[in-house]
């Protein structure tokens, strides 16, 4: 049977996903002026938002069951199947370390800024209101839908 549709290389996917994650990531870091990992724990960011940017970090650490994790996995596959093991080695373990920096930018997002605070209307103005919805599909829906 011949296929008709081409796939595209899982590099090229990787490289997409990855940027679509991140320019997500950096709009919001933009918008709210955070320049240091510092500047998050001082930040008086609301609960919604906190949530969404620590999503998009876990996804973009690979941590399942986001869509970093399935870019990842689809990427190790094709690497496993042209026996390009070396490459497989690097890969993980460059994985590993670089999940301990996301971890600890999650750690200053979430626990050291948990003063409670009121939302006025210039500060949702801010955000982009799209932002949450692209994300919340992206790192939870794409998954599933990509597993039936």
């Amino acid at each position: 049977m011949v296929n008709l549709i081409k796939c595209p290389p899982p590099g090229l996917v990787y490289f997409a996903v990855y940027t679509i994650i991140a320019s997500g990531i950096i709009i919001v870091f933009f918008f709210l002026n955070i320049n240091y990992i510092n500047d998050l724990s001082k930040q008086q960011l609301y609960r919604p938002l906190k949530i969404i940017l620590a999503f998009n970090i876990f996804s973009i650490a690979g941590l399942p069951p986001f869509l970093g994790f399935l870019i990842k996995i689809i990427v190790i596959d094709y690497i496993l199947i042209n026996e390009l093991f070396f490459l497989n080695i690097f890969l993980i373990v460059s994985s590993i370390i670089s999940l301990y920096f996301y971890s600890r930018i999650n750690y200053s997002l979430i626990f050291l800024s948990l003063t409670p605070i009121k939302i006025n209307s210039t500060f949702k103005n801010k955000i982009p209101s799209t932002l949450p919805i692209i994300s919340i599909l992206l790192n939870c829906a794409a998954p599933i839908i990509y597993m039936l």
